[in-house]
């Protein structure tokens, strides 16, 4: 089985390839089938763009991780919902900006997403990776 992560987002291609002219929207970025892991996880992720309060500027993904289930759609809003309450919390105390860049879904691990994502961008930082499922247990759901 093959996994395909679909990247969309022009800007975002620009800064992770590091180039200004895109021949393409849709790029697919496979990762090796062996790297997956058995647990069948599905990683969402934002890119985004934090300034600090010192104007330096970085590339960012903000990760969440969950086990896949028949509700698709439920965990998908769960996933987003706690990659936005970290949004925030970053927004109120560390930086100085923060711009989306683009939403990303994967079915894989977060961290097989992260390496693919470092891969084009050596300058790419993985903020946090967000287990859904450990989260959601912890708070009684």
């Amino acid at each position: 089985m093959k996994t395909i992560i679909h990247i969309l987002s022009n800007t975002l291609l620009a800064l992770l390839m590091s180039t200004a002219v895109l021949a393409q929207l849709n790029i697919a970025v496979k990762v090796p089938a062996h790297t997956i892991n058995k647990a069948n996880t599905v990683c969402r992720c934002q890119v985004i763009e934090v300034t600090g309060r010192d104007n330096n500027t970085e590339l960012v993904g903000l990760f969440a991780e969950k086990d896949k289930s028949s509700k698709e759609k439920r965990d998908t809003r769960i996933m987003d919902a706690l990659i936005a309450k970290e949004k925030n919390y970053l927004k109120k105390g560390f930086v100085a900006k923060l711009e989306v860049l683009d939403h990303i879904s994967a079915d894989s691990d977060c961290m097989t997403l992260y390496y693919s994502l470092r891969r084009l961008n050596r300058k790419m930082k993985m903020h946090d990776v967000l287990n859904v499922d450990v989260l959601g247990s912890l708070a009684g759901r």
